[in-house]
């Protein structure tokens, strides 16, 4: 509201500091004409004084406009910089930071962010979780997701294969496989031929940035308390 308000007010300052110009160069041109004639000396005096006065007010204007422009600007510049968003908050370096259950309700959020319902499943002692998706739409699940948080090192080709046997045991046509990793160029070939969406560190964070500002707080207030209702 404020910019629609001082927009007019700045483009007045504009125009009005061009008319004075033009009105002093008329002035400034006529004293010249005027000055030959002595009779007209006082007239030609007091018309270039005139002109010149607004000469100077014409500059003055524009040279106020051109401020409060350039102010607008940087005051413009500094709202988009100072106003916090959430993705600015998500980096590679806190996806590491996590414990392994902040980043395992990280993903879970993520997935009832677009829709599903989840039911979340752990795997034994490799430290992997399975999210199991359900759809509204469909009995059973939907796809699965798992999700594994390594402190350091690649997810391998037996990880993936594993994904993969457990879609043709369940009958599903795709999986995801998160991680705060990488993926080894194997993984990634068979996860690339099967139907299994391969998401990395920087995948999840570029997932994380398509989610609206207040969705991505969220996931931050989330990932912070790392509690996870769901699990079975």
């Amino acid at each position: 509201m404020t910019d629609h308000q001082s927009t007019p007010g700045r483009g007045r300052l504009r125009r009005q500091g061009f008319a004075a110009l033009a009105l002093a160069l008329v002035f400034l041109v006529a004293a010249l004409l005027l000055r030959p004639s002595p009779a007209l000396d006082a007239a030609a005096a007091a018309l270039g004084i005139s002109g010149l006065a607004l000469l100077a007010l014409g500059v003055t204007l524009l040279v106020l406009h051109a401020v409060l422009r350039r102010q607008r600007a940087r005051a413009w510049a500094h709202t988009e910089i100072a106003t916090p968003a959430a993705a600015s908050d998500w980096n590679v370096h806190l996806l590491q930071d996590l414990t392994a259950q902040q980043f395992t309700a990280l993903c879970v959020a993520l997935f009832e962010q677009a829709g599903f319902d989840s039911r979340t499943e752990a795997r034994g002692t490799d430290g992997s979780i399975d999210i199991w998706l359900h759809s509204r739409h469909t009995p059973g699940p939907a796809s699965l997701a798992r999700c594994k948080y390594l402190a350091s090192g690649q997810i391998g080709l037996p990880e993936l294969q594993a994904v993969h046997g457990a879609m043709v045991l369940h009958g599903l046509r795709r999986a995801t496989f998160i991680t705060n990793a990488t993926f080894t160029q194997q993984a990634q070939s068979f996860a690339n031929a099967h139907r299994i969406l391969a998401r990395d560190g920087a995948g999840l964070l570029v997932l994380i940035e398509r989610r609206t500002a207040p969705q991505q707080q969220a996931l931050m207030e989330i990932a912070s308390v790392g509690d996870n209702p769901h699990e079975a």
